[in-house]
């Protein structure tokens, strides 16, 4: 069966990020996401959280994520 793929909002909602936030990932190819068209872009809960895990395991790739939502907040 395939795995489900997750809106911005479900991402930012599972993360608890802004959309704006998880919008601005995306377009610097930070985290990782399925560009389906122009305008739509899904998620695999998967990669999403093998992603994290590379956070958790990277001090200098946390402190960016970090920085990039001080930035915005």
């Amino acid at each position: 069966m395939q795995e489900k793929l997750l809106t911005i909002e479900e991402v930012s909602e599972y993360l608890n990020i802004k959309k704006r936030t998880l919008y601005k990932y995306v377009q610097e190819n930070y985290i990782p996401h399925v560009r389906i068209n122009k305008k739509v872009i899904r998620f695999q809960i998967a990669k999403i959280d093998n992603w994290l895990e590379t956070l958790k395991n990277n001090y200098k790739a946390w402190h960016l994520v970090l920085y990039n939502i001080l930035l915005i907040l």
